[in-house]
């Protein structure tokens, strides 16, 4: 009974340079019409495997989340978020094509009947926010790309 949105994006970067960038998720998430601030203990790196964050909407809604999962090898990230009966999770992920160019994924999935209830009142803005953060991402990596050189 889960509901998922889904994207994928080829984009011209390395898979090093895509994944680095999302390594640096901090850095770009609020830039999301759908992130207001994200909120974590900034004394310690932001990307490490269980590293609980707080992110706020526009609507005032504070989700908890957590990167659950990190593989360096598989160029992975799952991250789970939950706001009272509400929890989702997402998995993104880097698919190297050739040496300057890669594909970018991401897959949002919220769980059971009250994701589904909540996935059906919010569909235009779920749907919304899974393209714009393929373009934000993209943006970042080609960002830091330009900035390396």
């Amino acid at each position: 009974m889960n509901t998922t949105f889904f994207a994928e994006k080829e984009i011209e970067v390395s898979s090093f340079s895509a994944w680095t960038a999302l390594t640096e998720m901090s850095n770009w998430l609020t830039k999301l019409h759908s992130i207001s601030m994200i909120d974590y203990d900034k004394k310690h790196s932001f990307f490490v495997e269980g590293r609980e964050y707080k992110v706020l909407t526009p609507e005032k809604i504070t989700m908890t989340s957590q990167l659950v999962k990190i593989n360096e090898k598989q160029m992975t990230v799952t991250i789970q978020a939950h706001f009272f009966v509400l929890h989702s999770q997402l998995v993104c992920k880097v698919i190297p094509l050739n040496a300057t160019k890669c594909l970018i994924t991401r897959k949002q999935e919220y769980l059971g009947l009250v994701g589904k209830i909540f996935a059906t009142l919010f569909k235009k803005r779920e749907g919304n926010e899974t393209n714009e953060y393929l373009m934000e991402w993209e943006k970042y990596a080609i960002s830091s790309l330009l900035n390396d050189c």
